[in-house]
């Protein structure tokens, strides 16, 4: 635990650090923070005041207030991800300070992804590149972003390469730890005859039942790649869905301590399976009505002409921006030189051609 818990340490600092840079390089190639805003305003990108109670509605004051609060809350205090770094821990008073920073960086990632929102549609207000057939999905906004703007400096695209593996290792890291933890500690143990298990077999355990979640993860995360809509609002509903029963669970338990394990049991198994219902309807037979799901108007009227005149297909490539092998590997097409010399010596006299194969044979 404390080696993910150190990996974790060190792969936040990459990720606010590649998010810090985004925001500060988009900000000044945009003309500043006041031009930003400007952009976000003229463009209708900021809503602070959407009162709306429309239940199709994604984004409104009371969504943010009521489901955003919710769902922090469940994820800060229910998930077995959070609960071992309070247990690790030597106090309550530590553990207590450990929650209020993790909300505290919590929030400041929140500030940072609006920034970098902000900075994306002020770079591409006028050019959307998924009407442009630049890329295919929406997720792929911001890598586009990267590869634009921190191509002119030396290391900064890697570094946002690092910041990004660094997001999915340490999700992944931490979610495989837990998840095992919790099938070793409520699963096996208890199906498991033995009074006591040995510290050799459950180190043997936890190996095995992280292999086979990362196998897991690793084909679900193939599987992802498939699916059409935006990664994060399919990772909100999923979440949405699971983790706030627990959430409900625990303050049932807070509030009524008379009800038994049992009955918790059942209503707990009716409402992740209402929430599943909810959750692939929505997704599958839900019509999306413009404006209400939380997109808005773009525009692709300042394109360049070969963005739009391009392959439909995303990921064709430009043949002038590939280098051909004669480029890559030139000390083996030095002999051929010779030929070429000939074949294209119509505008050389012969006496310069006869100088200059007997100058190419003696190098």
């Amino acid at each position: 635990m404390k080696a993910v818990i150190w990996t974790d340490v060190s792969q936040t600092i990459l990720m606010f650090l590649g998010m810090i840079l985004s925001i500060v390089i988009g900000v000044i190639d945009a003309g500043g923070v006041r031009k930003v805003f400007e952009i976000a305003l003229n463009g209708d990108r900021i809503h602070l005041l959407s009162m709306s109670v429309h239940p199709s509605a994604r984004y409104t004051v009371w969504s943010v207030l009521i489901g955003g609060s919710l769902y922090s809350t469940s994820v800060c205090a229910c998930l077995q991800t959070q609960a071992q770094r309070f247990m690790c821990v030597k106090t309550t008073r530590a553990a207590q300070k450990v929650a209020w920073v993790n909300y505290m960086l919590i929030v400041a990632m929140l500030f940072l992804c609006a920034g970098v929102g902000f900075v994306l549609f002020a770079k591409y207000s006028h050019c959307d590149p998924l009407l442009a057939k630049l890329i295919s999905k929406p997720d792929q906004l911001y890598p586009l972003f990267v590869i634009q703007t921190f191509s002119r400096l030396p290391g900064l695209t890697g570094l946002f390469i690092a910041s990004i593996l660094s997001a999915s290792l340490s999700t992944i890291s931490s979610g495989i730890n837990s998840m095992a933890t919790a099938i070793l500690e409520d699963i096996y143990k208890r199906i498991l005859k033995q009074s006591t298990v040995t510290d050799e077999r459950q180190a043997i355990m936890s190996k095995v039942l992280s292999l086979a979640i990362g196998i897991l993860v690793t084909i679900l995360a193939f599987a992802m790649s498939y699916l059409g809509n935006n990664i994060i609002v399919i990772v909100f509903q999923i979440a949405g869905s699971f983790v706030t029963p627990i959430l409900g669970v625990y303050i049932l338990g807070f509030f009524a301590p008379r009800v038994n394990s049992r009955s918790i049991l059942i209503a707990l198994s009716f409402c992740l399976l209402f929430q599943s219902w909810v959750m692939i309807g929505a997704t599958l037979t839900a019509k999306q009505h413009f404006e209400r799901d939380g997109r808005l108007a773009v525009f692709a009227d300042e394109c360049l002409h070969s963005f739009n005149s391009s392959s439909n297909d995303p990921k064709s490539i430009d043949s002038s921006l590939l280098a051909s092998w004669k480029d890559l590997f030139g000390c083996c097409y030095k002999k051929k030189t010779v030929g070429s010399v000939v074949m294209n010596g119509d505008h050389l006299s012969p006496e310069h051609q006869q100088v200059e194969e007997e100058r190419i044979l003696q190098n």
